[in-house]
């Protein structure tokens, strides 16, 4: 199967989410950042995969997504809880990878770059 599962948790781990860059060609699609759609008209999405015509790195699965109360994203950005960094489309999409991680955090510099280089386990350090 094209595409990579990921684990999108806590919420809903039952439940099968999905972005992609096959735009408004999936019916029903909402266009997140330039290039990346979430949803839409999972037949299609299905038909694609079956007839081996999607494209590498056209879409990325999750089980389950994470979810906030209104305001508690923003509150956490502001504590600098969480990092906010431009990235293109093709990275967010590049579902064969496992450095994705490490080339975002090395877009936010030197401090990133230094964050980039931690062991997925920091009980390794």
């Amino acid at each position: 199967m094209p595409g990579r599962v990921s684990l999108g948790g806590p919420v809903k781990n039952e439940s099968l989410f999905y972005i992609h860059s096959l735009g408004e060609e999936i019916e029903g699609s909402t266009p997140i950042v330039e290039g990346v759609w979430y949803g839409g008209d999972f037949t299609r999405i299905r038909e694609r995969i079956e007839e081996g015509t999607l494209p590498e790195n056209a879409i990325r699965f999750f089980v389950g997504y994470s979810g906030w109360s209104i305001g508690q994203l923003q509150e956490e950005i502001t504590s600098k809880s969480w990092f906010v960094v431009n990235v293109p489309s093709k990275l967010i999409m590049n579902s064969k990878e496992n450095n994705v991680w490490k080339e975002v955090m090395e877009r936010l510099g030197p401090k990133g770059k230094l964050l980039s280089n931690f062991p997925e386990d920091p009980n390794l350090n």
